[in-house]
């Protein structure tokens, strides 16, 4: 048996962002997702990520801050 994955290397920063919904949305539509993990220091590209991927997995953030209350409330 083999296994083949896709490998994407992307800038960090905020013009990344919207590559990285795409790969990973693309990624979700093959319908074997449960979980994704994302790093994000404000919150946005979590948030971002989590509306992208509703109902086909599960977005877990990790920051090394923590996130404000709004920033948790929309995470919700």
């Amino acid at each position: 048996m083999s296994v083949e994955r896709k490998v994407l290397y992307l800038k960090p920063g905020a013009k990344a962002t919207a590559g990285l919904i795409e790969a990973v949305s693309e990624r979700g539509r093959e319908g074997d997702l449960k979980s994704v993990v994302v790093a994000s220091t404000k919150g946005k590209t979590a948030i971002k990520l989590g509306e992208a991927l509703k109902g086909v997995a599960e977005v877990i953030s990790v920051t090394e801050f923590t996130y404000s209350d709004d920033v948790k409330k929309s995470m919700k």
